[in-house]
């Protein structure tokens, strides 16, 4: 028994470093590195994310990059629960798989802000709070055009939900995300707040 529990223990290592690494790879900066775009951070937040690369005119790149941040979550936590991982630990791979993704190791910690991740790993922990999360950002980003609006609802839904219907063990590691993303986003609550936030209007995007 101490012997399984000791591998237990040594592979939740495992698997939380990796996860960091593959946190790492911010694929704004990839795509926009392979495309020859000017860098995403000198846009918006000064972040590498997927709004960053939709501001600068390329919705096609931008869904790529949020089919990366997601998939670099999805993936890892796939795996890790069918090791037998339970959610309260894949709660926390996803504290880890965010963390690199906003302090890239590959990219001078310079990285996202982890709206991305968190909302998919939070579909493979628990789906109807992932789902009810996500639509909560859709909901508030089609109504008002902010997404940072729109992150603030999805941030505050998926506290609210974890703590009212979440297992017990994905409390903290929840609660420390939601902490890690709002304090991600304080400039874009104080531009917000201030009436400089801009609003991110699909349709000029994609009108031909």
């Amino acid at each position: 028994m101490v012997t399984l529990k000791n591998r237990l223990n040594k592979m939740l290592i495992l698997l939380t470093l990796s996860s960091y690494f593959i946190g790492s790879l911010s694929f704004a900066m990839i795509v926009s590195q392979w495309s020859q775009l000017q860098g995403p951070h000198q846009k918006s937040s000064h972040s590498f994310g997927v709004i960053d690369i939709f501001q600068l005119g390329h919705p096609k790149l931008a869904f790529l990059v949020l089919l990366g941040n997601a998939f670099k979550t999805i993936v890892p936590l796939l795996i890790a629960k069918s090791q037998g991982v339970g959610s309260g630990n894949l709660a926390w791979l996803i504290v880890a798989i965010t963390l690199g993704h906003m302090f890239p190791i590959f990219f001078h910690f310079r990285g996202g802000q982890g709206i991305a991740t968190t909302l998919s790993g939070l579909l493979i922990v628990s789906w109807p709070i992932g789902l009810l999360t996500i639509t909560a950002w859709i909901i508030v980003f089609i109504c008002f055009q902010y997404a940072s609006l729109a992150s603030l609802a999805s941030i505050l839904s998926m506290l609210f939900l974890t703590l009212c219907l979440g297992p017990i063990k994905t409390h903290t590691p929840i609660a420390l995300l939601a902490g890690l993303l709002l304090t991600r986003h304080s400039q874009n609550w104080v531009r917000l707040w201030t009436g400089c936030e801009s609003k991110i209007q699909i349709a000029k995007y994609f009108h031909s």
